[in-house]
């Protein structure tokens, strides 16, 4: 960054701009940052050939990419210290493979100068940051609205990291504190935006609701069709013959 100090919208702005990489490597390079010195040679295989393993971690990432002050990034850290603790993995209990808290707030602390303090809107009932300056090039965008509430954010990635993992829609999504499927898929649809994998999980569940939609009507043309049958052996002054088992 030059002298002059720059302001960014949040913590994955302010995170790129420092170490000059593209918004989508954001979650790999602070996944590695975050993962302690010792253990990040074990981590690349891992990563490598079996990335759904950091899921979790990836999730939780994206989420404090949105921070924008201390108050929220330690808030969505939590998050992270209960994930910690629940892991009972070889690889992430025993080994420890997996991002340290400790080391996401240094580089929270090491970026937040730059990151623009949240200024509350009492109409829209959202966060939006207050522009000061000409954006930088580094940056994504110029001020924005969070389409949505960072905590609703956080529960929303853990709801789609359990459903990729095979946990049922509506399981995983009171676990993660959201009121049930239809919650889910609202906000599935509002927070999709530019996240690849919400995208990805938003797609297959259109699709699977697009099956669902097409055995149905197969089903109600099965029995169509079986009725179309009957009239037609009727006509035909026949009667219906039982099925031989």
């Amino acid at each position: 960054m030059s002298e002059a100090k720059q302001q960014f919208s949040n913590f994955k702005e302010a995170f790129c701009a420092y170490y000059r990489c593209e918004p989508k490597a954001f979650s790999r390079k602070a996944l590695f940052l975050g993962i302690p010195v010792t253990r990040r040679l074990l981590a690349i295989p891992i990563y490598v050939f079996n990335r759904a393993f950091f899921a979790i971690d990836m999730g939780i990432i994206e989420s404090l990419g949105e921070a924008r002050s201390s108050e929220e990034f330690s808030s969505m850290l939590d998050e992270l210290s209960n994930t910690s603790r629940l892991e009972r993995s070889i690889r992430r209990g025993l080994l420890g493979i997996r991002v340290s808290g400790g080391k996401l707030m240094a580089q929270w602390q090491l970026v937040a100068p730059y990151v623009l303090k949240p200024v509350l809107s009492s109409e829209m009932g959202t966060v939006t940051p207050k522009a000061k300056s000409e954006r930088p090039v580094a940056s994504e965008a110029a001020a924005r609205t969070v389409s949505l509430p960072v905590v609703v954010a956080r529960r929303l990635h853990r709801a789609a990291t359990d459903v990729t993992c095979g946990k049922p829609v509506d399981v995983a999504a009171r676990d993660a504190g959201l009121a049930g499927e239809a919650e889910f898929l609202k906000l599935l649809a509002q927070g999709a935006g530019e996240d690849l994998a919400l995208q990805w999980l938003q797609g297959q569940m259109l699709m699977a609701e697009r099956l669902r939609e097409l055995e149905r009507d197969n089903a109600g043309l099965r029995v169509l069709l079986g009725d179309k049958e009957l009239q037609i052996q009727r006509l035909k002054g026949e009667a219906p013959t039982a099925s031989v088992s």
